[in-house]
Formats: structure tokens, C-alpha cells, sequence
């Protein structure tokens, strides 16, 4: 049996490290450390900077905010501007030129007929959520006319309200029940007769 007999002390040991084991762990200590204070150091800074950055852009705020608040009420006013013009251009599609359009009936007037009185009349049907509010107009054209051809001169009328300068505006051109009779006034002759031309327009969409 061969036995060892270890005849140094604890304090003559020695390490194959060049650093005693203290040292190291001073040294473990004192980087933990250093690191620990440039963290912080470098959190600091950072927060330093990023106030500042909060502070420049309060400060450049203050100074926009007139002009932001400015244009939130130009915006609110452009917003009001272009619904009233849609309204406007629903309205205007809607309607009758009636100065245009009371020259084309003067012009179609055959000259064996007298118009005495024109009545317009329009009637607008509210829109729904699914239906588009439209407006219809009606036109009356009353006159006088005379003669064995009396009835030949009402339809002249007729048939020229119905050609293509007024087909594409007017839905229907009829005389209703009544509306070609003997002529009641005081003085007219035999031949003479009243009449009643009702025009419908076509309905006329506020789009």
C-alpha cells in the first residue's frame, strides 16, 4: 500500500493562475461596478435628452397650434362649403329652366292659336333611405283657337311639343277630358274653341 503525505501548509499553496483568487474577484467586482455607473450614467443622458426633445416639441406645439387650430376650422368650413354646393347641384339637376324653356313654347305656338294663360306647377316627393328625392313639374298651356280647322291647330301644338326639343324633358302631352270645348265667351263664333294642354315632365332626380 503507498500512501501520500501532503506536508504543505494551506497559506503555501499555490495557484497556476498568474492572479491570486482575491484579486480576481476585486477585479469581477470593481467591472461590475464601473459597469453599473456607466448604465446609469448613459440612462441619465438618455433621459436628459429625451426631456429635452419633449420640451422642444411642447415649445414648437405652442407655436403651431394656432395655425393647426386655424386650419381645423378652415377644414370644418370646407366640409360645410361642399355639401351646400352638392346641394346646390342637386337642386339645379332637379330643375326647369323655365326662361329656356318658355321660349321653345312661345316658338312652337302655331300662329292659328292664342295662349292665353301657361300655369307650372311641380310637386317634389321626399327621399327615403334607399330612394333618391325627385321632382316633377306639370305645365298647362291654355289658349284659343278657331275656325273648321280648329282641332287641326290644337294638334299642330301637340305635335310640336312632342318633337325631340322637348321629348327628352316631357314625359306625356295630352289634352285631359274637357280640355277642347266650344268657346264660351261673350262674341265667339261658332267655330271658336278653348283648349287645355297638359305637359308632364319627366321626374327629375336631386343628384
Amino acid at each position: 500500500m503507498i500512501y501520500h503525505i501532503n506536508l504543505l501548509l494551506d497559506e503555501e499553496r499555490r495557484t497556476a493562475s498568474p492572479l491570486p483568487l482575491n484579486a480576481l474577484l476585486r477585479i469581477g467586482v470593481v467591472l461590475v461596478c464601473g459597469s453599473l455607473v456607466v448604465a446609469t450614467l448613459l440612462l441619465v443622458f438618455a433621459r436628459r435628452q429625451a426631456e429635452n426633445r419633449a420640451a422642444l416639441a411642447r415649445a414648437e406645439w405652442q407655436d403651431l397650434k394656432p395655425q393647426h387650430e386655424k386650419l381645423l376650422r378652415l377644414r370644418t368650413s370646407m366640409v360645410e362649403v361642399r355639401g351646400a354646393l352638392r346641394q346646390l347641384q342637386a337642386c339645379s339637376h332637379a330643375r326647369v329652366v323655365w326662361g329656356e324653356e318658355l321660349d321653345n313654347v312661345q316658338a312652337a305656338i302655331p300662329l292659328d292659336v292664342q295662349l292665353t294663360e301657361l300655369r307650372a306647377s311641380q310637386v317634389v316627393s321626399g327621399a327615403t333611405s334607399t330612394v333618391t328625392a325627385v321632382r316633377g313639374y306639370d305645365m298647362h298651356l291654355i289658349g284659343k283657337t278657331g275656325g273648321e280647322d280648329a282641332d287641326v291647330h290644337v294638334r299642330r301644338l301637340i305635335d310640336r311639343l312632342s318633337t325631340p326639343a322637348f321629348s327628352n324633358r316631357l314625359e306625356s302631352v295630352t289634352v285631359p277630358g274637357g280640355g277642347f270645348r266650344p268657346d264660351p265667351s261673350r262674341g265667339a263664333l261658332r267655330t271658336d274653341r278653348v283648349f287645355d294642354v297638359s305637359c308632364r315632365y319627366r321626374s327629375r332626380k336631386f343628384e
